[in-house]
């Protein structure tokens, strides 16, 4: 596979969709993360601008299931399609 330069680390961009769905849905708190699942379909270049779209399903058991897709906005090209996050209800208590 051949790219016109080099690439934005799939981790890197998972973290700033996965970050964008937590400041909308996730009361800012990773502590409230439970799952995430993810594809990755197309690469970032360094310096392009991550857009995520994010649409609630219904909660069960006070969990919220939001279904995400981020795309480069100069581009208007999707980079992670079909992705889903489980938030818990209550964040988790830490032991620090």
């Amino acid at each position: 596979l051949k790219f016109s330069g080099p690439i934005l680390h799939g981790l890197c961009t998972m973290g700033h969709g996965v970050r964008h769905v937590l400041k909308s849905y996730g009361e800012n708190d990773p502590t409230m993360l439970k799952s995430s699942n993810v594809r990755f379909s197309s690469p970032v270049y360094p310096g392009e601008t991550l857009v995520t779209q994010m649409w609630h399903q219904e909660s069960r058991n006070g969990e919220k299931t939001i279904l995400f897709q981020t795309l480069v906005g100069e581009r208007d090209k999707v980079v992670m399609s079909g992705c889903k996050i489980v938030l818990r209800a209550k964040p988790l208590k830490s032991n620090l």
